[in-house]
């Protein structure tokens, strides 16, 4: 019984420390920072070269990106290819 106890504790605990966080930082600033994650990851992705040709296409690193941030291709390209970001 004590250890049931103190599972509740701790699921109770957490989830209240995740929402103190959440209030913390705006989502706004969340999104912006998974955006710029995204942005510099597709970088490295794209800085990478054989004999100064690309290894890899947009569409490989799109999917490659989307698995890494669990969303879908076409948000990837719209994370990148938006103006008003």
């Amino acid at each position: 019984m004590g250890r049931f106890f103190l599972c509740l504790f701790v699921i109770i605990k957490k989830r209240l420390y995740l929402c103190i966080n959440k209030s913390v930082m705006p989502a706004k600033s969340i999104t912006q920072e998974r955006n710029e994650a995204i942005r510099k990851a597709y970088t490295q992705w794209t800085d990478k070269k054989y004999k100064d040709v690309r290894i890899y296409t947009d569409e490989y690193i799109f999917q490659k990106l989307s698995e890494k941030f669990f969303l879908a291709p076409s948000t990837i390209e719209r994370i990148l290819y938006s103006v008003t970001n």
